[in-house]
This record gives structure tokens, sequence and C-alpha cells, in this order.
């Protein structure tokens, strides 16, 4: 996932010590008011051993893009005298209520011993529809639309660094997600007072923001694209 005029020509993807997978022509587009544009791709990973972690690295030639670690599944529960398989439950992360990082310098804190096996983020992982005056005021046209929605997801995957920030808690380790209405607007599919695209009188709107939301969602959160 990144920002670019062009996706990067020499893009692979390494996990752990094995030979890179060129990621190839498997990009997608985003592109909203011009450059830059947003592109993202899937890589399939087959033949990984139950219950390791795998480091990831992104690659462009010996450039390093991105890292971030996988975690396969075991294939049987511990038995009390074993480790733990430890699960994080979480759900509501608003980018602008945590200008700190803080989500993710709690979870870079915790000791090796506490690091989840798995993460279920179980929705509003996103505010699309914040700050609330920004919608409540204005009505935006598609183009607009796709460019400020894009943005808040962008903002939000991107946040922070090493040590800090929500980028920190979703790189790390294996995640599940499912989405809440906040993936598309306060109360969806119902109309909210703080939006008033989703309001009657401008039902194309609404219809538009609806859209754009579900492929945003299937974009950053979705394991693969759906067909409704």
């Amino acid at each position: 996932i990144g920002m670019a005029s062009e996706p990067p020509a020499g893009a692979a993807l390494r996990v752990g010590s094995r030979q890179p997978l060129d990621v190839g022509d498997a990009w997608t587009v985003w592109q909203a008011r011009g450059e830059p544009k947003f592109w993202a791709a899937r890589v399939t990973v087959d033949g990984l051993e139950p219950g390791l972690r795998y480091p990831l690295r992104l690659l462009d030639g010996t450039a390093e893009l991105a890292s971030g670690t996988a975690v396969t599944l075991p294939e049987e529960l511990p038995s009390l005298a074993e480790p733990p398989f430890v699960c994080l439950l979480g759900s509501c992360f608003a980018r602008f209520s945590d200008g700190a990082g803080a989500a993710g310098a709690a979870y870079a804190a915790l000791p090796p011993g506490a690091r989840p096996h798995l993460k279920f983020l179980t929705g509003d992982q996103v505010y699309l529809d914040a700050p609330f005056p920004r919608y409540l005021y204005n009505i935006y046209g598609e183009e607009d639309l796709r460019a400020e929605l894009l943005a808040t997801y962008v903002e939000t995957w991107l946040q922070g660094g090493d040590g800090w920030g929500f980028r920190e808690l979703l790189r790390s380790g294996a995640t599940y997600f499912s989405s809440d209405d906040h993936e598309v607007w306060n109360n969806a599919p119902s109309p909210t007072p703080v939006v008033r695209a989703t309001w009657w009188p401008f039902g194309d709107r609404g219809k538009a923001w609806w859209r754009l939301a579900l492929a945003l969602y299937e974009t950053f959160q979705a394991s693969s694209r759906s067909e409704t």
C-alpha cells in the first residue's frame, strides 16, 4: 500500500528467508484529484509452517519500502504447560483522539510473552465521518469525497512509526477485521444528522459515499474483494 505516481517497478515481498515474491501487475489504483495515486496489491503466500512468526519485508529491488510480521495459526491450542495462545480484541480507533499514537505505543510495549498471535479488530477502525463539522456543513462531489475518504484511511493506516502509532499495531502479527457503522458513517446504513449527504434531499450523494466506503473497506481491510 502506498502513495506514488506509479507503483514500485521492482516490488517484491520477502517472507522470512524465502525468495522474494514478485508483486508483478497485481496492483490496483485509487486516484482522486490528480496525483499522487494510491496503489495496493495482494500477495498470496503458500507453504508456511503453522504456529510461527515470519518477518515480512516489502522490497523495491534492494531498497526496503516497509516491514512487518506475519503469524500463522497453530495446528492445535497449547497445553496448560506451554506458552499460551494470545488474542487481542479491539475496536473503535479514532485517530483524531490519539494524536500521540498511544494505541500503537501500548502495543509495542507489551512484553514478548504477551504479544498476541492474532488480533481481532471488530469495527470502527476508521471514522470516515470525522471530524463531523466537515460533513455536516459541506456537501462534496464524488471526486472530492473520494479524496477525503481515502485520506482518512491513509492517514489512519500510516499513523506513527517504529514503536508508536496505529501503523505499529497493524504491521505486527496477524489481524482479522470486521466492519461497523463508522467504516461508512455514524449509524450506517441509516441516515445520520451529522452527515448531510445521508439526508433524503441528497440521496445520490449518500449512495456515492456508501459505494466508496465499501470499496475502501475492501481495499484496506477485507481479505478478498466481495462480489456484492
